[in-house]
């Protein structure tokens, strides 16, 4: 959703791979955030012209300097245009509609934002029912707003909704797919979900396959730095542990751990992943290099997100994943460090089911 484009970033505390220090003039990234948090306000006060404006400057700066880091590329921002130029060229019926479109999709996304993702689903359907009567159906509107839904259903949590969320991706997959537009944002961020839904679903193998499309844009689009990244790596890392993928689970991790995800945080949670991972596939293959500090870190990251509702239980399951392999290593003291540290936190608290199991 491009609205949220700029939340993210945000969110993400500024750690991109290609972080520099700032330039005297805008990079081609920061135009691309000014414009988008422009257009997030042209769509909130229903102005679709100034909207087209936006991208339409977008597009040109970009086909300037289309040897920069961007979010979207040229054939991303001319998809969106087709949709956006289809609105300015339509009947003033079709123009309510597309204000109707703009409202609920807005609504979805705010609730979304906030947490309430039931509340959200009846607007993220109403967006995606009046996208399918204004435009066709491969347009970017549609695609994106099957891929709203989808990432709503996800957060959901339950079985039903997310059968109906994989199918709404695979149809955004399968548009994209159709049009050859197979490089662009909107593919990376559909194969992203469609490889989380698939994991709740425990098909690995499918997930895997979603996960190493997306990581493989990420790559190709210099965005390991985004969170969004880390989490996709995280669980494809697992589905590769899973498939006995071993060495490749490894550098799966590894590499993701290398583009530094947050420390801190609401996203700190995927590096916590990532090095579970990591650690996992490094006993899998009797490598014990790093695997302590790598625990150490678990342990620091979890600790430091209290404040955030980290939850006991997970706190817990870390330690005693680090006991067993402190005892396989025979190492007696440090195991009894843990072990009351386990104690401790058990008289403490009282265990709360995961927010941060995805």
């Amino acid at each position: 959703m491009y609205l949220l484009l700029a939340c993210v970033l945000i969110h993400s505390g500024g750690r991109f791979a290609w972080a520099e220090e700032p330039a005297a003039q805008p990079t081609l990234f920061e135009i691309q955030v000014r414009l988008t948090i422009a257009n997030e306000r042209a769509w909130r006060e229903l102005d679709f012209r100034k909207s087209l404006e936006l991208f339409r400057e977008m597009r040109e700066v970009t086909a300037e300097r289309s040897d920069e880091v961007c979010y979207f590329d040229v054939s991303q921002i001319d998809y969106i245009l087709r949709d956006l130029e289809r609105i300015e060229e339509s009947s003033p019926e079709q123009k309510q509609l597309a204000v109707r479109w703009i409202k609920e999709m807005l609504k979805g996304a705010d609730l979304y934002e906030s947490g309430k993702y039931q509340e959200a689903l009846p607007h993220y359907r109403d967006s995606l029912e009046l996208a399918l009567a204004i435009f066709d159906q491969d347009s970017c509107f549609v695609v994106d707003a099957q891929h709203n839904t989808a990432s709503d259903l996800l957060a959901i949590e339950a079985p039903k909704e997310r059968e109906e969320g994989v199918a709404l991706a695979l149809a955004a997959r399968a548009s994209l797919e159709k049009q050859q537009l197979t490089k662009i944002f909107s593919y990376r961020k559909v194969n992203n979900v469609l490889s989380r839904l698939y994991y709740k679903q425990e098909k690995y193998a499918e997930s895997l396959e979603a996960g190493r499309i997306a990581i493989s844009l990420y790559k190709e689009h210099k965005a390991e730095g985004l969170p969004d990244y880390a989490l996709v790596a995280g669980i494809t890392a697992e589905c590769l542990l899973r498939l006995g993928k071993t060495e490749e689970s490894l550098e799966c991790s590894r590499s993701a751990l290398n583009d530094n995800p947050p420390r801190s945080g609401r996203f700190a949670p995927y590096r916590i992943r990532l090095l579970q991972q990591y650690v996992r596939a490094k006993i899998a293959l009797n490598d014990f290099e790093k695997v302590d500090l790598s625990f150490q870190q678990m342990l620091l990251v979890a600790d430091s997100l209290i404040w955030l509702g980290y939850p006991t239980e997970l706190r817990i399951e870390h330690r005693e994943e680090y006991l067993k392999f402190l005892h396989s290593q025979g190492e007696t003291k440090r195991a009894e460090e843990i072990q009351a540290e386990i104690e401790e936190i058990k008289a403490k608290s009282t265990p709360q089911k995961s927010r941060y199991s995805d």
